[in-house]
């Protein structure tokens, strides 16, 4: 009992309690919420918020920030429909764009590790950088070139009624290395403050 006091009193038993709660209080409010579709469905609007803002917790917590990360992305997507609109395939595209994100990363982590340069002042110049490259890409207009099955990849169930990104997410979320990485994630934390 004294360890669970213990724990409770720490920064992580404070939020894990306001978690419980807030769960518990919409529980309550709506009959829904904690039902099957209601929670493929939170998770299929956000997974692409979910996943980064799980990496990003391993950013902040070192004491770093990344200002580029939504431009990058919007500088990925950009990409993909000018590819696609100036004829390339889908495959092709696709592998362009993971390519153009780790140049971007890449590019971002030797300014930040190499040059010594504040992780806020690489990121928050490389935000301008990245959202203007994908104005010039795309200019003003909306490209609707997609596939069909791309257009339907990320919404449309593929497993039971699970689409593919959530599957990716929980395929990747390894519980047990999880409960390392979070262990790790604390002694991180800890040597960062010290």
């Amino acid at each position: 009992m004294m360890n669970v006091w213990k724990y409770l009193r720490s920064w992580e038993g404070f939020l894990c309690l306001v978690l419980i709660l807030t769960i518990s209080v919409n529980a309550i409010n709506s009959d829904a919420f904690l039902s099957i579709d209601n929670q493929i469905n939170l998770f299929t609007l956000s997974i692409e918020k979910v996943i980064i803002a799980l990496i990003m917790a391993f950013i902040i917590i070192n004491a770093e920030i990344d200002l580029s990360v939504a431009s990058m992305m919007g500088l990925a997507a950009c990409a993909l429909g000018w590819l696609v609109d100036a004829g390339a395939s889908m495959p092709t595209a696709l592998a362009t764009c993971l390519l153009i994100g780790m140049l971007g990363g890449l590019f971002n982590g030797f300014w930040v590790t190499f040059m010594n340069l504040p992780s806020l002042v690489v990121t928050l110049a490389m935000l301008i950088g990245f959202r203007g490259l994908a104005r010039v890409l795309v200019e003003d207009r909306s490209i609707r070139v997609f596939p069909s099955w791309f257009e339907e990849l990320g919404q449309q169930p593929i497993l039971g009624p699970l689409p593919l990104a959530v599957i990716i997410f929980f395929s990747s979320a390894d519980p047990c290395r999880y409960r390392t990485s979070l262990h790790r994630l604390r002694s991180i934390c800890l040597c960062n403050w010290n």
